[in-house]
């Protein structure tokens, strides 16, 4: 004869897992934080490059789409690359387009980013410099706002 377990005792036996689960859980987050956080740390820094990577290629892809079909095909259709090359498969011109454009997308990518750091660069080097140089006026605003406030303030005087 097989046991069934009735509704009710289904709903305890789920509830006193769940208590003991959240329990168990809760002991660990606040007794082992530490070690759960440097796992997780760990966890993410291993897949922080191919998460960069995804990043980078669904940036990429748009320009990768562009140059391919806007600029390789004409030029392959121009020259009769499609016709009087016998030995290229419709699956090896593809091939050839394909790398030709991921070759100039990431130059494309290198150059962008090049550019934005020789203008960027050279701007925040001025803009340190230039808080470096305002941090006492800065000081000295503050100080002076904070003597006013407590002047002002009469609860403060005693």
């Amino acid at each position: 004869m097989k046991f069934k377990f009735s509704k009710k005792q289904m709903t305890w036996g789920m509830t006193a897992f769940l208590v003991i689960a959240a329990g168990i859980l809760f002991y660990f987050l606040v007794f082992e934080f530490r070690n759960i956080i440097k796992s997780i740390q760990g966890i993410m820094d291993s897949i922080a490059p191919v998460l960069y990577g995804v990043v980078i290629a669904y940036i990429l892809s748009p320009v990768l789409n562009f140059i391919e079909h806007y600029l390789l095909k004409p030029i392959f259709n121009r020259f009769g690359a499609s016709t009087s090359l016998p030995f290229l498969t419709a699956e090896k011109k593809f091939k050839t387009m394909r790398t030709i454009a991921v070759t100039l997308s990431i130059a494309t990518w290198i150059g962008l980013l090049s550019v934005v750091i020789f203008f960027l660069i050279p701007q925040l080097i001025t803009s340190v410099m230039e808080i470096s140089r305002n941090i006492p006026r800065y000081i000295n605003n503050v100080n002076h706002y904070i003597n006013t406030y407590l002047a002002s303030q009469p609860k403060t005087q005693k």
